[in-house]
């Protein structure tokens, strides 16, 4: 029988996608993934119209593949547009190998670029999944490594059988946290949220911010809402103030990676780099207030050199995620799009965290 690509229906065709997602993804489902709410709060809340794009491989009258993507709206130099960041992407472990990755995703992206959509991105973590994509015609651009900052050892030597050597390992990384302190800035204070719309000064913030970034996710009021809106997750925003102007703002959750438990930073943001002592102290208080073992954030090179994690004890560590692009429309240049410098990318960026 015929493989079909088409759009997917989610009035009639959930059930059949969440069993997919289990069986493509069963260490999510006890994490509280694996549900109705968070699924209609990634694909049928974004606010815009559409909310999301959804493609469905039909074999046999059974749902083999899934695609999906979210209509990002991105500032790329003076000109803002849709682009569509891919995500949800599956295929059946039964039907590998017979072509429904690339059937289905150049299925989406011509329905994508018809209906505007400028370029797809998205931020794979797999080496197993990037042949697919290059055969596709999407482009590697660069690497957005993940900086992990210990606060101690102890779970992830546990977990690799070496839990005995953490009460000689863990002193050894206080002191070098400890070492890597900066002191905070005079006149810098640091106030906590735990819901973004209680930061009022946020839209003001983020219009300065954005001009000094090239390329940049719009970030607005409306979409900073829905994002952190997921119904099964809980954020936290550090917030730096200058005489009570918001001059810096990191947003975060708690996560556990690797059965370590951390903070996962999902943005950080400054327009004043004097705050940034003061931010990173907070967030390091506060990991350990919530007896959290690391702090982790996926951001690149050049980008981590602006906001000073090496010299803040961040590690970078071997896992390396990568902003890959397929130019829909070419209505940009490789200049344009593939330069590192030009962008600011983080877990807001995705669907991640």
């Amino acid at each position: 029988m015929e493989i079909i690509c088409q759009e997917f229906d989610y009035t009639k065709q959930l059930i059949q996608r969440q069993e997919l997602f289990k069986e493509c993804f069963p260490e999510y489902v006890d994490e509280n993934n694996y549900n109705n709410n968070d699924y209609l709060w990634l694909y049928h809340s974004f606010p815009s119209v559409p909310k999301s794009f959804e493609y469905v491989a039909i074999f046999d009258n059974q749902i083999i593949g899934y695609y999906a993507a979210i209509p990002y709206r991105y500032k790329i130099g003076n000109k803002v547009v849709t682009t569509a960041m891919v995500c949800g992407v599956m295929t059946s472990t039964k039907h590998r190998k017979m072509g429904i990755f690339s059937k289905l995703g150049n299925f989406s992206s011509e329905d994508q670029k018809r209906k505007g959509v400028s370029f797809n991105m998205t931020f794979p973590i797999r080496k197993v999944v990037m042949p697919g994509f290059l055969r596709m015609g999407w482009d590697i651009v660069f690497e957005l490594p993940l900086y992990i900052r210990f606060i101690e050892l102890s779970s992830l030597l546990k977990g690799r059988g070496f839990g005995f050597i953490a009460p000689l390992v863990n002193p050894i990384i206080s002191v070098y946290n400890v070492l890597c302190r900066k002191k905070n800035k005079q006149g810098y204070t640091v106030r906590i949220f735990t819901n973004v719309e209680k930061i009022l000064e946020y839209n003001e913030f983020y219009e300065d911010w954005s001009k000094s970034v090239e390329n940049t996710l719009i970030k607005d009021l409306d979409f900073v809402k829905w994002r952190y809106g997921c119904p099964s997750k809980k954020y936290i925003f550090f917030c730096a103030y200058k005489n009570d102007q918001l001059v810096g703002l990191l947003s975060a959750r708690e996560i556990i990676k690797e059965k370590v438990p951390a903070i996962g930073i999902l943005d950080f943001m400054v327009t004043d780099k004097n705050c940034l002592n003061n931010l990173h102290n907070a967030l390091l208080k506060e990991a350990k207030l919530l007896k959290k073992e690391a702090i982790m954030m996926m951001m690149s090179r050049t980008s981590s050199k602006k906001y000073k994690l090496l010299s803040n004890a961040f590690f970078k560590s071997p896992f390396r995620f990568h902003l890959i692009i397929k130019n829909l429309k070419q209505e940009f240049s490789k200049d344009e799009l593939y330069n590192e410098n030009y962008w600011h990318l983080m877990f807001v960026d995705s669907d991640d965290l």
